[in-house]
């Protein structure tokens, strides 16, 4: 049996049931254990040796994936004054940011880790990635240089910018609103399961489109979403939309 300890702060626990849906979704066999340790949350996963690489590149993939949905996140949140944005704006712009060159920030972060008996990924975070937050620090000092965040129009050509120069991800969304909350399905209208803990509400609606950043949207639910949010989007992706009746 292979053995393998990660652990979090206690305010990030959610995201270690991301890991074990991500795990179980890949179909592995494992016995896992939660556990608290003062402000710090674990989950210690145990694994046959014959599936011990197949689980580490999960593990790896999604520890990636937090740094970027959580640190990365925190990191542009608590430098850029989002305090005249609405909750929306606020929400899509912090994502467009984190989605912003998550690519090459992915690869950079497998680099640097080593999967050896257990991972604390604060202190990951804070001791290994230093590269990586010198990195954000040029992007935070060019958009805080600007007036961006405080002109509506400004704002709306930078939140473009970011998000014309993300990788499409997903070929076409099929958004619709049902028992008062959006519903995103895929070419198959199969549920999407995104990798942020977020309820699809109008709030992050935009921000979980941003996330995806599909080649196609049809939008099934034009009437539903609010007049502001919708000039937003249709802003964003206007060549990329479909309004469905």
């Amino acid at each position: 049996m292979w053995e393998f300890t990660i652990a979090i702060d206690v305010k990030y626990k959610n995201y270690l049931n991301y890991i074990l849906k991500e795990i179980k979704l890949n179909k592995i066999s494992v016995i896992s254990v939660f556990s608290s340790d003062f402000e710090v949350e674990k989950l210690t996963i145990a694994v046959d040796v014959k599936s011990m690489q197949k689980l580490a590149n999960i593990l790896v993939d999604a520890i990636c994936n937090i740094i970027l949905l959580v640190y990365k996140k925190d990191f542009f949140k608590k430098n850029i004054d989002l305090s005249k944005l609405d909750e929306a704006s606020s929400s899509a712009f912090l994502k467009a940011l984190v989605m912003f060159d998550s690519v090459c920030d992915k690869q950079e972060i497998k680099q640097e880790i080593i999967l050896h008996k257990q991972m604390n990924i604060d202190s990951f975070y804070h001791f290994k990635l230093n590269f990586l937050k010198e990195k954000w620090l040029e992007i935070l000092n060019i958009v805080n240089a600007n007036v961006y965040i405080s002109n509506s129009n400004n704002f709306l050509e930078l939140l473009k910018f970011l998000v014309n120069n993300l990788d499409t991800s997903t070929p076409l969304i099929n958004v619709y609103y049902k028992n008062n909350r959006f519903i995103v399905l895929d070419n198959k209208n199969k549920p999407i399961m995104l990798k942020d803990v977020e309820k699809t509400n109008e709030a992050n609606l935009l921000s979980q489109i941003i996330e995806l950043s599909p080649k196609v949207i049809n939008l099934y639910c034009s009437k539903n979403i609010s007049q502001s949010t919708f000039k937003v989007i249709y802003y964003l992706f206007d060549k990329k939309i479909n309004l469905i009746n």
